[in-house]
């Protein structure tokens, strides 16, 4: 593909994978992530997320610091993640507020099949986990974090270690329920 920075709105993505990933990546692939990412509900943060996202432990805290200043209460957690590039599967249990999330999501994760989480699930009222909602995974290597959506509503958002490796993001829908 050519053409100038300012004909790509997806450079910056481009740029971000060749850095990130282990090797040559495909720029008409990444192109149609854009499409993808950018034509979904909340497009733009989610791009900005994928955008921001490092494999550093000092990115990690800064990170679970923004969670801490967006949410006030938090929890511990554990997932399974089900990923085959183009459509992925989360499982997300806090046990110590007795919540589980569900749900399916597609989007563009190259990376091994399966993967064990375990993490922080920040959020504000437990009440709020419940029912339906729209939801965002996005992983660098070993890094996952996962935000949730009721409506306009960010509800709360996971930060966790992957026990696998996946780079990308995919956008869903899914379910909390009382365990």
């Amino acid at each position: 593909m050519s053409g100038s920075a300012s004909d790509k709105p997806y450079a910056p993505l481009l740029v971000h994978f060749r850095k990130t990933a282990s090797g040559e990546v495909d720029e008409s692939q990444v192109k149609d992530f854009y499409e993808f990412i950018i034509s979904q509900e909340h497009g733009e943060t989610i791009l900005d997320s994928i955008l921001h996202q490092e494999g550093t432990f000092a990115h990690k805290v800064a990170l679970n610091a923004e969670a801490k200043d967006e949410f006030k209460t938090s929890t511990s957690a554990e997932a399974g993640l089900l990923n085959l590039w183009f459509y992925t599967q989360l499982d997300l249990k806090a046990k110590n507020i007795s919540r589980r999330f569900q749900g399916s999501a597609w989007g563009v994760s190259p990376g091994l099949p399966v993967g064990a989480l375990f993490g922080t699930l920040w959020y504000n009222d437990v009440s709020e986990l419940k029912g339906k909602c729209s939801f965002f995974v996005g992983s660098f290597t070993q890094y996952v974090y996962a935000n949730f959506w009721n409506g306009d509503k960010h509800i709360a958002t996971f930060h966790g270690g992957h026990v696998g490796s996946a780079i990308g993001g995919s956008w869903g829908s899914g379910e909390w329920k009382e365990q």
